[in-house]
């Protein structure tokens, strides 16, 4: 005599959580390369979006003062006269920018001779 096996089903309310815990797992993710944008951003780090035509000109008519740079970017602190310049279109209550941050152009040899030129310190990292 064959006994009738009951087919294996899920406990009540397990079937639910299956369901959803794909869409919970990619939710997350989302969440967590969301974040990580954000704390990438460079209105987070006070750093204002410059382009590199931009930013030499900036260098050349004194608006900066220090220059640190990076592999693909370059993170620039104004004078004085700068700092006036990068929060000129602020108002009370916006975030104010201490520094720009420049998309550099890779192996640019004229970018160094120009921060020498203006007298500008600079670094690398």
């Amino acid at each position: 005599m064959s006994e009738s096996k009951k087919p294996n089903t899920p406990e009540e309310g397990e079937g639910v959580i299956s369901k959803w815990r794909g869409w919970l797992v990619l939710g997350l993710v989302l969440i967590v390369v969301l974040l990580f944008q954000v704390m990438n951003s460079s209105l987070v780090n006070g750093q204002k979006p410059l382009i590199y035509s931009e930013f030499k000109q900036k260098v050349a008519d004194g608006d900066v003062a220090a220059v640190t740079l990076y592999d693909r970017y370059a993170v620039a602190r104004p004078t004085d006269k700068g700092l006036e310049l990068i929060n000129k279109d602020a108002k009370d209550g916006d975030l104010k920018f201490n520094s720009w941050r420049v998309q550099t152009v890779k192996d640019d040899p004229s970018l160094i001779t120009l921060l020498e030129s203006n007298k500008v310190k600079y670094e690398a990292q």
